[in-house]
């Protein structure tokens, strides 16, 4: 969820460019352009074949953009060779179909580190608290038996769910003096309903609940919040870039405007632009999500940029009747709103195409599905694809990939494959 705008007073071209805060964005961006044109061998040799541009006029339209297949066959010319702190290595999760790596320096990463701790904070979170991961292991198998796993300070738990290990969980949760509860908007939303399902309290240790790695739907959203009542602080951000940007306790996601600048094409494809990287500086990067920017105050006292509105991996699509392709978030909010509207009718769904003439929706049944509910949620699609052949398949789990992101959408076809 990227949309809430009603903490916000959004500014004008003008009042933005008299902010402070902005002009300290601004220099920033002048410093990393400089250092990209100056230092780093894809950005020189880019600009000695355009000798139109000028130091004193350097703007972020004089770069390129930056998409992932790029990035991947410039990744070497992307590197500074003369850094003198320590780097390292991050493979990315390959959300968009198009896995990669991306260099960061230690010093950078501590730096993006600390400024997310600062949030973490706003939220009740401390420094000495455990770290709860519902990410990093996979997903059950069947027969498989959950797992606990320390690391320190800190938890890595399988996302399995069963009465004795969500039971355990909670045992484990209020044995710790503080807890941040962190994982996949999905996966925290298996814990929520696990926990509603069986009767638990939610467990008390718990200070701050942190998702990320995947679009925050509405269900989701209310779910954690009413279940845990805490606020919530969603995470936005990429392994090459992180964090982009951060809610406030006012559910505000402000871009981390001291870490990056982002930018909102006409197709709505976000373009980030780290302020902090040098160790492989990254201008214009496409990160293959879409959604729109504004800059405003918001009642929590920070003046940013916000993203407005997120929809999701540009890659989300299903193909209507060989004529049309349409996007996850039209998809689905009709359906959305639906569940949201009928409380505990479905807990969750899973849309899969195999053909551009019919789908596939899997559901969850919630405590209070009926039969009904199937004529209800075929009639949503049909009003609006009436020439679709509709499937509502009833089911008991949604898949998960390795990382815990759920899987949302799977359409076996593409532009190519198309009919004719």
């Amino acid at each position: 969820m990227g949309d809430k705008v009603s903490n916000i007073k959004l500014l004008n071209d003008r009042e933005i460019l008299q902010c402070n805060n902005f002009i300290e964005t601004n220099k920033k961006i002048i410093d990393t352009l400089t250092f990209a044109r100056e230092n780093i061998n894809f950005y020189k040799n880019y600009f000695s074949n355009n000798t139109s541009v000028k130091n004193e006029k350097l703007t972020l339209a004089d770069f390129p953009i930056m998409d992932k297949e790029k990035f991947k066959f410039n990744y070497n010319k992307l590197i500074f060779d003369n850094l003198h702190y320590n780097t390292f290595e991050v493979s990315t999760t390959g959300s968009t179909g198009i896995p990669a790596k991306t260099v960061w320096s230690n010093k950078e990463y501590n730096i993006a580190t600390i400024d997310v701790w600062n949030v973490r904070k706003q939220f009740g979170a401390n420094v000495t608290d455990s770290i709860i991961y519902f990410l990093g292991l996979p997903q059950a198998e069947n027969g498989e038996q959950f797992k606990i796993i320390k690391k320190g300070n800190n938890f890595e738990l399988t996302r399995i769910f069963t009465y004795e290990a969500v039971e355990t969980y909670i045992d484990l949760i209020n044995s710790l003096k503080g807890v941040i509860l962190y994982g996949s908007p999905s996966t925290i939303y298996h814990f929520s309903n696990s926990l509603n399902e069986f009767g638990f309290n939610p467990p008390q240790q718990i200070n701050c609940i942190e998702l990320n790695g995947e679009m925050l739907t509405e269900i989701e959203y209310e779910t954690i919040k009413n279940t845990f009542k805490l606020p919530i602080l969603n995470n936005y951000g990429c392994r090459e870039m992180w964090p982009i940007a951060l809610t406030c306790p006012h559910g505000t996601m402000h871009v981390r405007n001291n870490l990056v600048w982002v930018e909102s094409t006409v197709n709505k494809d976000l373009l980030i632009t780290s302020l902090i990287k040098r160790a492989q500086p990254l201008i214009n990067y496409m990160v293959g999500d879409l959604g729109e920017i504004s800059y405003g105050e918001c009642t929590c006292g920070l003046t940013s940029q916000i993203i407005t509105k997120l929809v999701g991996r540009k890659n989300d699509y299903i193909f209507i009747n060989s004529k049309r392709k349409e996007h996850w978030a039209v998809i689905t909010k009709p359906l959305t709103n639906y569940i949201i509207e009928n409380n505990d009718v479905i807990n969750e769904f899973f849309i899969h195409q195999k053909t551009d003439y019919s789908v596939d929706v899997y559901l969850i049944p919630g405590k209070k599905f009926t039969e009904f509910v199937i004529h209800d949620v075929k009639n949503l699609f049909l009003e609006r694809y009436p020439n679709l052949i509709i499937n509502i398949c009833l089911t008991d789990s949604i898949k998960q990939n390795q990382r815990g992101k759920r899987i949302y959408l799977q359409c076996d076809i593409n532009d190519k494959m198309r009919c004719t």
